[in-house]
């Protein structure tokens, strides 16, 4: 951290440069910059489209990503600088994601893991919608319309991702980390706190860009909405939907962010009123799936409900040929025979 306070303190003043806005050391050609333009723009329509946004994105070009710090000009000629590297997956710096699920809440028995690389941007996308595929999820049918709800605001889960991608220490040797335990979720980046910058601090809206051409990307493709507006939007919308407030840690070296779980299906065995028939069956599908080895007990684990709602669950999905059982129930497996979800 002590490099980012220099580069970040007397660079930031000498030369106007933060370290993504530092040359990389290797070649570009104009259509490397026509791609990456194109690939920012249709990232920024996806996501204001996703908000219902009706902001007019316009389109950018090589001098956009040169007053953005993403280009860099050198001798007269246009060079990417770190910050191009990392929107384009180019690996000249440590740029990975590391997803895992672990049964408990410590990290003695993993159950799930999975790494994601790439353009940063998708890397959020990807990993938003891994950590979702993990989430319990509830389904309530009301009048003509369904609606689903997962244990976490899934803006706030966007975000949380969104802050540990790019205002991470990119000058440390280690990855962001998403941990899924059965009690909270930890979202943990590399690079402690700024000087200056304190927790309660942020959660007043105090920032200090770390990443200052990341950043700018960023709130061109409509994931940042502006500086330090991300972790108190997040604090507003656990408590507008009565959750436990995300607990902020400053570890030293590293900053990590923790939702605490919430049960979305009764644990009573008579009482299913929080969730639907369907919207059960349909995930056990889903994680049967993904894990033909699941046990009924690790099922209603998963979904935060009994096992005797697990077990009617897989007998409606039996009668109804949709999951058959190969072989005993110890050392059998399931198969989903006929996706109706």
């Amino acid at each position: 951290m002590l490099m980012d306070e220099i580069l970040q303190g007397e660079s930031a003043t000498v030369d106007h440069r933060y370290y993504d806005q530092l040359p990389a050391d290797y070649e570009i050609t104009a259509s490397d910059i026509e791609n990456l333009c194109n690939s920012l723009y249709k990232t920024a329509v996806e996501n204001a489209d996703r908000k219902s946004s009706s902001v007019d994105i316009r389109r950018i070009n090589a001098n956009t990503l040169l007053s953005w710090g993403v280009l860099a000009e050198r001798s007269g000629k246009l060079v990417p600088t770190n910050a191009f590297s990392l929107l384009t997956g180019h690996y000249n710096l440590p740029c990975k994601v590391q997803c895992g699920v672990f049964r408990g809440s410590s990290r003695a028995l993993l159950v799930g893991r999975q790494e994601f690389q790439g353009p940063i941007q998708k890397q959020v996308q990807d990993v938003y919608e891994y950590v979702l595929t993990k989430c319990g999820l509830r389904t309530e049918i009301r009048g003509l319309y369904r609606y689903d709800s997962y244990e976490f605001p899934k803006e706030s889960l966007r975000e949380a991702i969104v802050n540990a991608v790019v205002h991470r220490s990119y000058l440390e040797h280690s990855d962001v980390t998403v941990f899924l335990y059965d009690d909270r979720l930890e979202i943990t980046s590399p690079g402690g706190l700024l000087q200056t910058v304190t927790i309660e601090r942020i959660k007043e809206g105090y920032s200090k860009v770390r990443n200052r051409a990341l950043t700018d990307a960023f709130i061109y493709m409509n994931l940042i909405d502006q500086y330090g507006s991300g972790i108190p939007r997040i604090l507003e919308e656990f408590r507008q939907e009565g959750l436990v407030e995300p607990k902020l840690v400053d570890m030293g070296a590293d900053f990590r962010v923790i939702f605490k779980r919430r049960n979305i299906f009764d644990t009573d065995d008579t009482d299913d009123t929080n969730a639907t028939e369907d919207s059960i069956d349909e995930k056990i599908c889903e994680i049967m799936q993904q894990d033909n080895e699941v046990t009924v007990n690790r099922l209603a684990e998963r979904l935060h409900t009994s096992r005797s709602t697990v077990l009617r669950s897989i007998k409606r999905l039996k009668n109804n040929g949709l999951v058959q059982r190969i072989g005993d129930n110890r050392n059998g497996k399931w198969q989903v025979v006929n996706v109706k979800y």
